[in-house]
C-alpha cells in the first residue's frame, strides 16, 4: 500500500481592532462590551486561508440566555476546519441593563 501526503505550509493572518458582535441581544436591553474590539489571529494552510470569508473573522459573544447583570464572557469566532485561532483578549466584560 502506498500513501501520498501533501504538506502545505501554514500561513498566519491577524485582524487587529476587530469589533465584538453580540449574538442574541435581549430585546429592550442595553448591552455594553469592554473592550469593544479584540485581536483575532488565524493560522491555516494557505489554500484554506485564501478561501476564508470575512464573516469567519467576526468575533462574537453569546448573550441570549443571560439576564441583566455583569458577566465575563468568552469571545468566539466561527470554527474553521484545519485552522487554529487565537483571540486576544479571550474574554470581555459584558453588562446587560
Amino acid at each position: 500500500a502506498r500513501a501520498t501526503v501533501r504538506i502545505e505550509p501554514l500561513e498566519d493572518r491577524t485582524s487587529h481592532n476587530a469589533r465584538v458582535v453580540l449574538r442574541g441581544q435581549p430585546q429592550g436591553r442595553r448591552v455594553t462590551v469592554v473592550p469593544e474590539t479584540v485581536t483575532v489571529s488565524v493560522r491555516c494552510p494557505g489554500t484554506t486561508l485564501a478561501k476564508l470569508s470575512p464573516a469567519v473573522w467576526v468575533p462574537f459573544v453569546v448573550v441570549s440566555p443571560l439576564k441583566p447583570g455583569n458577566y465575563t464572557l468568552p469571545v468566539h469566532i466561527e470554527s474553521i476546519a484545519n485552522c487554529t485561532a487565537a483571540i486576544t483578549p479571550a474574554t470581555v466584560a459584558v453588562r446587560i441593563r
